[in-house]
């Protein structure tokens, strides 16, 4: 008999400690679900406003590039090599007038050989010298008068004008600080027409958008939140 009482005495035990365990469970599920549901209501509550503008990207000549040649012939090395030297001083002096940096100058190549020239009805074997140089300027409003200078004093241009554009990501930093700006005073004016107060910026948004001629356009968008 008292082992039955003993027996029975814990299976209540277990009972009410399952029965506990049960409760404490369900009672815990039940919070999370209020507690996840009152989060999605405050995500729900949050509010966002976006703003946008927008700017060509249009690259422009930056700076030209283009070669010329000097170019002597004579019966000896020395004395051609010097007649070479000198009629480049001379377009060199002429170009410095310009103002024409230094830097922007720089040979490129440099050549002698011998070649077949006609003197006194005869064909004889002379020296030729030639100097090819480069010019890369900013100076582009100059480059007719430069080429100019170049051809009056025996220089030969040997290569058209290529003109560079700038650096197109140069263009789109600056670009995109200007338009950062604008979008910061549009949501400014726009949130006080509308009658609301913006927060923080919570999203930045660029687009790039191919045009002709090599142009594009670039758009930014901000998004702020609504307080």
């Amino acid at each position: 008999m008292f082992e039955e009482d003993k027996k029975f005495d814990i299976q209540n035990r277990l009972f009410y400690l399952l029965t506990i365990f049960i409760i404490g469970l369900l009672l815990y599920l039940f919070l999370s679900l209020i507690l996840y549901f009152k989060r999605l209501d405050k995500r729900a509550e949050v509010r966002e406003i976006s703003f946008s503008a927008e700017e060509k990207v249009t690259q422009k000549p930056e700076f030209a590039i283009f070669h010329f040649a000097v170019i002597t012939r004579g019966l000896k090395a020395n004395e051609t090599q010097r007649a070479n030297d000198e009629k480049r001083d001379s377009i060199f002096s002429s170009l410095f007038l310009l103002n024409l940096p230094k830097e922007e100058i720089r040979e490129i190549r440099y050549n002698i050989a011998m070649v077949s020239d006609t003197a006194l009805g005869m064909r004889v074997q002379k020296f030729q010298i030639t100097k090819e140089y480069e010019i890369k300027t900013k100076e582009l409003e100059k480059i007719p008068e430069i080429i100019k200078r170049i051809g009056e004093r025996g220089g030969i241009l040997t290569s058209e004008v290529r003109l560079q554009p700038e650096d197109i990501e140069k263009l789109r930093e600056e670009v995109r600080s200007l338009l950062i700006s604008k979008v910061k005073t549009k949501a400014l004016r726009q949130a006080k027409q509308l009658g609301i107060t913006l927060g923080g910026v919570v999203g930045m948004k660029e687009d790039i958008i191919p045009k002709e001629n090599g142009e594009e356009i670039l758009k930014i968008t901000l998004t702020y939140l609504i307080k």
